[in-house]
């Protein structure tokens, strides 16, 4: 049975919508570290460095303008875990516009940055591109060991990816999201210090004891 005209024009125009759907450019959104581990048995602080990346999924998507804020965890929606201090954050991207950076209030992360541009937006293609990074540093004294992740916060206020000048922003839809973990070792369990100041304390009332002996000239 041949298809009439009309109804073929009809089912081809589906299929080219679909089609175009599928291949609708969207954002992927994925975050890097310079290490996936900090050793803290040397050093009682170490830093390492966490960047946010951006690409387009196919061909090409601009950007106006970007709000992401990033939350540093476990445990999630709180500060940023007992030991970790974000201490500087730096854009890298071709954005080259206004610029704000801060923390937040915990339930919308631990860090973020914002980028504007008023003319002309920035090309993402499929290559990733990093669009800013930060510093933490991790101390010794007050960090416990574990798997912590960075993760990007896009279920609250700030977050948003804006698409146009007049600040149409892109749906949730097209944007994935990537983490990354850090795992931080090297830290003295409590009864291990407990040990240790045991042990120091024996040998320091053991130490007091044979200088007592000795000048009593006990043997």
């Amino acid at each position: 049975m041949l298809l009439k005209k009309p109804v073929l024009l009809v089912f081809a125009f589906i299929v080219i919508c679909v089609h175009a759907r599928f291949l609708q450019a969207g954002i992927i959104l994925s975050l890097v570290s310079n290490t996936n581990s900090v050793n803290l048995s040397a050093n009682p602080t170490q830093q390492f460095v966490i960047g946010v990346r951006g690409q387009s999924d196919v061909g090409t998507q601009n950007l106006f303008a970007y709000t992401i804020p990033v939350d540093l965890s476990n445990p999630i929606g709180t500060e940023t875990p007992p030991g970790w201090t974000v201490l500087s954050v730096t854009r890298t991207s071709k954005f080259g516009g206004d610029l704000s950076t801060g923390n937040l209030n915990p339930s919308e992360g631990d860090v973020s940055m914002s980028e504007t541009r008023l003319q002309t937006p920035v090309s993402f293609t499929t290559t990733p591109e990093t669009l800013f990074e930060f510093t933490v540093e991790v101390s010794r004294n007050s960090a416990a060991n574990g798997i912590y992740n960075a993760s990007i916060v896009s279920n609250g206020a700030l977050f948003a990816l804006n698409t146009s000048a007049d600040g149409a922003v892109l749906p949730l839809n097209q944007v994935s999201f990537g983490t990354v973990s850090i795992e931080i070792v090297g830290v003295p369990e409590p009864s291990s210090l407990a040990l240790f100041g045991f042990a120091a304390v024996s040998l320091f009332g053991l130490g007091a004891r044979f200088r007592k002996r000795s000048r009593l000239g006990i043997v």
